[in-house]
């Protein structure tokens, strides 16, 4: 994130690794989130946490762009979005309910 401050602000963009059937990863990543805020904040970057495909064979569960949006909700900062990735969200739920559940936090749309 260092490296890229030149480019800020802008959305610096990262998976949702809160998909896992394993509540440690998710435990890790809303702590890895939580310390990257801080830096963001600092560098004037916009965390933008993707919305990602359905891979059952990952040991995978669906995190739709609900639950998505809800957790960058749930850290109450401008300084995390969400970012709507239109190949992602459109395989395993319907495109516009994607933007629809994202209403107020999206940073970026690729």
């Amino acid at each position: 994130m260092k490296a890229a401050a030149v480019y800020a602000p802008c959305p610096y963009v990262i998976h949702y690794l809160s998909r896992y059937n394993d509540p440690r990863r998710r435990e890790a990543f809303r702590r890895s989130v939580a310390e990257m805020l801080a830096l963001a904040v600092a560098l004037k970057f916009t965390i933008a946490v993707e919305t990602v495909p359905y891979k059952p064979d990952k040991d995978e569960r669906y995190a739709g762009s609900g639950e998505v949006a809800e957790f960058v909700r749930s850290f109450h900062s401008d300084n995390v979005r969400a970012c709507i990735d239109l190949n992602h969200a459109n395989i395993n739920e319907d495109l516009l309910e994607g933007i629809r559940n994202s209403t107020g936090v999206i940073a970026w749309v690729h």
